[in-house]
């Protein structure tokens, strides 16, 4: 009995952990953002840029269905999924690439090179397999396209953070499907 009311806590807390690789021989960093509810990976693109992706529902994340109401629809009946794409920036002195929005929590993660490059051909992978138009939202700065995964609470933003941290060689564990995370040293 004890252990099921632990597990289903653990759930409803949804706290993961999040392990850097060790002894990095080609290091590059990436970065993990916490935005309250919504976690992302941002990657190197090219020197100095990073990409960030988002995932979520498409009437919640990229239309008009934004209320408090509509949150269950978009993490129960989720008839429509949303990958989405912006860049960042790292200038020189800054701790972390600045993102349209503030993230709440930013922590850079040093990866083997050959690993963040998986991790950006995937995001690439992703994007490329959408279908319909592209859809630019200015609030967030990014661009959407409709995304065959299908969107629900056990496959959301959080979990698919964790996903790409899994490429980019991170040990990742717990439940990811909220993003209250801890980052673990290597």
């Amino acid at each position: 009995m004890r252990a099921g009311v632990c597990a289903v806590l653990l759930f409803l807390t949804g706290c993961w952990t999040i392990r850097p690789p060790a002894n990095v021989k080609d290091p590059v960093p990436i970065f993990v953002a916490d935005y309250g509810v919504h976690s992302a990976v941002l990657v190197p693109a090219a020197p100095g840029m990073y990409i960030e992706c988002s995932f979520g529902d498409w009437p919640y994340t990229v239309g008009t269905s934004t209320y408090l109401w509509d949150v269950p629809r978009a993490l129960l009946f989720s008839s429509d999924s949303a990958f989405g794409v912006n860049y960042a920036f790292l200038e020189p002195g800054d701790k972390a690439p600045k993102t349209v929005r503030v993230p709440n929590r930013v922590f850079r993660l040093e990866v083997e090179r050959d690993k963040a490059a998986a991790a950006l051909a995937e995001i690439h992978r992703r994007y490329d397999a959408s279908k319909g138009p592209v859809v630019y939202d200015k609030e967030t700065g990014r661009y959407f396209v409709h995304d065959p995964t299908h969107y629900s609470l056990l496959n959301n933003c959080n979990t698919d953070s964790a996903n790409l941290l899994r490429i980019a060689g991170c040990k990742v564990s717990g439940v990811t499907n909220f993003s209250d995370f801890v980052v673990l040293k290597p």
